[in-house]
């Protein structure tokens, strides 16, 4: 399965809808996607991972990149939505305490 997304977005504040896996594969192309975000301007992004069925190391890095990005100009990237695997991941590795997450509703 491969990743899809939905951007929604006005001058500071962007939603990034994710869809399928975010894996090695899809990196590269969520993270231009985020950098486009971030050089329109935006400084909160919200990641809705609901609909996310996997996410590895090389999806962290993505997010831990989008999230220095944002820090370093008092922005901040917000999770919302996310379901047991992808908040495992996330406790895991301690980022649930970087990011502000939001679990999905039972």
């Amino acid at each position: 399965m491969t990743l899809r997304y939905e951007v929604a977005r006005d001058r500071t504040h962007a939603a990034v809808a994710l869809h399928g896996e975010l894996d090695i594969l899809a990196a590269p192309e969520l993270r231009h996607v985020l950098g486009d975000v971030l050089d329109e301007g935006a400084t909160e992004v919200v990641l809705d991972v609901g609909d996310l069925e996997f996410m590895d190391s090389s999806g962290l890095g993505v997010l831990v990149g989008c999230h220095r990005r944002l820090a370093r100009h008092g922005g901040r990237l917000r999770i919302v939505g996310a379901h047991h695997s992808v908040a495992r991941v996330l406790a895991v590795t301690g980022l649930d305490r970087v990011f502000q997450v939001e679990a999905a509703e039972a």
